[in-house]
């Protein structure tokens, strides 16, 4: 597994979309599964979990949703390392399934 960066402007909704995958290449089926993202700065965090911040409309496609408000973004620091961890129990094992750094971008006009 790899770190992975997510970027996000600055006041923005952000909507993303991740696929999960086994190292084989063949989709994890979701059904049963609870995901969690934490991501975590100095002086700060914010948490999302299923049902209420991360959806997963077909289980079996291996598709996760998550959003972000352009209110969350708007609060969320510039020029500060924000760390995230997407996770995922599936029958009691939980599993590190995407993890790596929020960079916020914040438009100079």
């Amino acid at each position: 597994m790899v770190p992975e960066e997510i970027r996000l402007w600055r006041g923005d909704t952000a909507e993303l979309a991740f696929e999960l995958v086994f190292e084989d290449g063949s989709i994890v089926d979701l059904l049963g599964s609870e995901l969690t993202l934490a991501a975590v700065w100095e002086g700060g965090s914010l948490t999302r979990a299923t049902p209420d911040g991360i959806s997963v409309p077909e289980p079996s496609a291996g598709l996760a949703y998550l959003t972000f408000t352009a209110e969350e973004t708007a609060a969320l620091p510039i020029d500060t390392r924000i760390r995230y961890e997407l996770r995922r129990v599936f029958e009691g094992t939980r599993t590190t399934i995407r993890y790596g750094n929020i960079v916020v971008e914040d438009w100079v006009p």
